[in-house]
């Protein structure tokens, strides 16, 4: 029904309608759907299913929901490298820098109204281990938390970049030879090389809940993080195609077969235990139609204690690989 932001929201639709930039069967359909599932919800029988406010005091916010949002912040940040830098030990010191470090949340577009003023910050959630912020000129390692571009790269692009006085940021600090590690606050992948070849560690939490600066504190110091240490395995002689078209099967398959099983050892060679997202893609390479560059087939979560090795089989059917 709606466009986030102030230039395309239902207040313009009247104007867009009569100016004939928007036919109104656009609007009654869309209209129509909303009415719909609201019918099915029986909202207009019953509106309001929330609980009543005089209890809200007791229902939100409680100790048990910060732990459950503080339990799926952690497990959703990716830790993307880390040259022996991370996890950060207690007694270091910390300069938290950058336009997301401190003074509101980053939740994104949807949330309520100056929501962005509630929660742990970055630099509240590093603050609360024992020791860890002393000073910044003599810090050991910096933490740079970092705002994504609104603006691609190039015109067209689905790149996603660091604003450039970010990215300026963490080559002066950078260039201080303090290691540094780079946090992108975002709800997209970010696409950055320079950092990616040139900082100590770098991380993307995406939008938290109001405990995403615990959240990452955990990771950071190394709380029950996820494995830092993420390899990819291709599965050798997986077939090809001769010059005269012949389709030549590698080992794993045979005609008949009706399934695939993938297994593969996952090692948590970190010295905390830990969680890791096995995932499993399909490329083809010989196609002769348009494919997706790769197709995510299956996934397993796994928890991993330190320097223990789990075994992960993630079976696939013959008829997911092929093309629709």
């Amino acid at each position: 029904m709606e466009i986030g932001g102030r230039s395309f929201n239902f207040k313009r639709i009247p104007s867009l309608v009569k100016d004939g930039r928007l036919d109104i069967k656009t609007v009654d359909q869309a209209v129509s759907q909303l009415l719909r599932a609201k019918f099915e919800m029986r909202l207009f029988e019953n509106p309001f299913h929330a609980a009543p406010q005089d209890q809200w005091p007791s229902l939100l916010r409680t100790d048990e929901a910060s732990d459950l949002v503080r339990t799926i912040d952690r497990e959703l940040i990716v830790p993307l490298g880390n040259h022996s830098t991370l996890p950060l030990k207690k007694t270091n010191k910390i300069a938290i820098i950058g336009p997301m470090a401190h003074g509101y949340m980053n939740y994104g577009d949807y949330v309520f109204k100056r929501s962005q003023n509630r929660g742990v910050t970055p630099l509240n959630g590093i603050q609360r281990f024992p020791q860890a912020i002393q000073a910044t000129k003599d810090a050991d390692v910096a933490v740079v938390v970092l705002l994504l571009s609104r603006v691609p790269a190039q015109v067209g692009s689905q790149d996603r970049h660091v604003d450039v006085n970010s990215l300026n940021l963490v080559r002066a600090i950078s260039d201080t030879g303090k290691p540094t590690v780079v946090v992108f606050s975002s709800g997209k992948p970010i696409t950055e090389p320079w950092i990616a070849n040139s900082t100590a560690a770098f991380v993307q939490p995406f939008y938290p809940s109001e405990q995403g600066g615990n959240a990452l504190a955990d990771v950071l110091f190394g709380q029950l993080q996820s494995l830092w240490s993420t390899i990819c395995h291709a599965i050798e002689d997986s077939g090809h195609v001769d010059a005269n078209g012949t389709i030549v099967f590698g080992h794993q398959y045979a005609a008949a077969m009706v399934s695939l099983r993938i297994h593969v050892d996952v090692t948590n060679t970190s010295p905390v235990d830990g969680t890791e997202v096995v995932q499993l893609y399909i490329v083809d390479t010989i196609t002769s139609v348009d494919a997706p560059n790769r197709k995510l087939k299956a996934f397993k979560k796994l928890y991993i204690k330190a320097g223990e090795t789990a075994t992960v089989r993630l079976p696939v059917s013959i008829q997911e690989i092929g093309l629709e």
